[in-house]
């Protein structure tokens, strides 16, 4: 791994292609979240070198099925604007050069084919978007939940995926606006994976005099406990959230310590709330829980029948408390550990995995390497995991009851 201020390039020939992620970052403004996104929807798709793919057929495109994408993230304040590239490995086809791709980037990303017309068609996909989102109750439930945390932080509403009221303050002028300013404005992390040249090397090198300023906070929240919010919803299935308070943030000591109590808790099919809730006591369909946005807060998400809140959260309790007190068996702690260094192995045979995974653990300040990071999941012991249990706190139980009508 070559890693230099904000160039981290991974020359390996595990993989038939090139992946290219340019990722500007900056802090969030829902406003400009809902630009980018639009602005992504040009570079993504109607880029003039971007042809459609029934042009690529006919003109039989050297660049061999390119590939164009990107998406906007929000990560403990900082929203990161990704555009991802993969291109067929030069090395695979003696008529395709460096300067193919080089010129292939330079039109997207500072030559977008910006069109009135096809403004209007990304501001009406990306509302058909956010409504096909919202329509299914799991989502809906997902958003309010966070609506309901940004009540105590208000800067969690940018996590939000209703921007519907914002896109209509968008005007074309200012998407135009907004592609000139993008390497002047954010801040610019490259990430290159694959068997690069020289060529290629130097080209993205010449972007690194951006320097990156804006770090995502990882500040631990302290939030009191919150009275459960219920909400009927017209849908056979009940959705309950149940929220937990914690210090542990990815900047923190203790980080994959908390990590793999997660995974014991509710992180797997092994896990403590999957073989006792969901299996043993049959009170829930499904049930999981994880690191929420990395905020130090810990989600844990089921759908259940809805009369049986008051159970499944007594059960819940349970689980937790044999956390917090140790009366859980090794194997667990073994097997949550095997699955986790499995998963870091895996992510390795997917390109874009792997440059999220690198990406993630760079705005954490997290090792960046998978082996330093898996010499840290393996030196987690017993007492880490009853420590970082001890520490979480419920915060808030958000259900939404479904009550289905006709």
């Amino acid at each position: 791994m070559t890693y230099m201020e904000n160039l981290i390039c991974i020359k390996t020939k595990k993989f038939k292609h090139l992946n290219v992620s340019f990722r500007f970052t900056c802090p969030y403004e829902a406003l400009k979240r809902t630009e980018l996104q639009i602005l992504g929807a040009f570079i993504g798709k109607y880029s003039q070198g971007y042809p459609d793919k029934q042009s690529m057929r006919k003109a039989k495109d050297m660049l061999y099925g390119i590939k164009a994408s990107s998406r906007v993230n929000v990560q403990g304040g900082l929203m990161t604007f990704s555009v991802d590239f993969q291109f067929a490995n030069p090395r695979f086809f003696k008529d395709i050069k460096s300067s193919d791709y080089i010129s292939f980037i330079d039109d997207c990303m500072h030559r977008p084919y910006l069109d009135e017309k096809l403004f209007k068609e990304a501001v009406s996909n990306l509302k058909s978007d956010i409504e096909r989102y919202l329509d299914k109750p799991k989502n809906a439930e997902n958003v309010d939940l966070i609506a309901e945390i940004a009540k105590d932080v208000p800067a969690f509403m940018s996590y939000s995926k209703d921007l519907r009221p914002y896109l209509a303050k968008i005007t074309y002028d200012d998407i135009v606006i907004l592609a000139k300013e993008l390497f002047i404005n954010f801040n610019l992390y490259i990430l290159l994976l694959g068997d690069y040249d020289e060529e290629f090397y130097a080209y993205l090198k010449g972007y690194t005099t951006n320097i990156p300023c804006f770090h995502q906070e990882d500040k631990a929240l302290a939030l009191n406990k919150r009275d459960d919010v219920i909400k009927q919803i017209d849908s056979d299935q009940s959705y309950l959230s149940l929220i937990y308070t914690s210090p542990y943030t990815r900047a923190h000591e203790d980080y994959m310590a908390f990590v793999i109590m997660e995974v014991m808790l509710g992180g797997s099919p092994l896990s403590l709330l999957f073989a006792e809730v969901r299996e043993r006591q049959g009170l829930c369909y499904s049930i999981d829980s994880g690191s929420y946005r990395n905020e130090g807060l810990l989600r844990i998400a089921t759908g259940i029948d809805g009369d049986k809140l008051a159970i499944v959260k007594k059960a819940v309790d349970e689980e937790i408390g044999r956390l917090k007190s140790g009366t859980f068996d090794d194997e667990l702690l073994i097997a949550s550990k095997r699955l986790l260094l499995n998963s870091i192995d895996t992510l390795q045979d997917d390109s874009e995995d792997y440059l999220n995974f690198i990406f993630a653990n760079l705005l954490s300040l997290y090792p960046l390497d998978t082996e330093t990071y898996k010499k840290a999941v393996e030196a987690v012991s017993r007492q880490d995991v009853i420590r970082v249990a001890s520490h979480l706190q419920a915060y808030l139980c958000h259900f939404y009851q479904g009550v289905k009508n006709g």
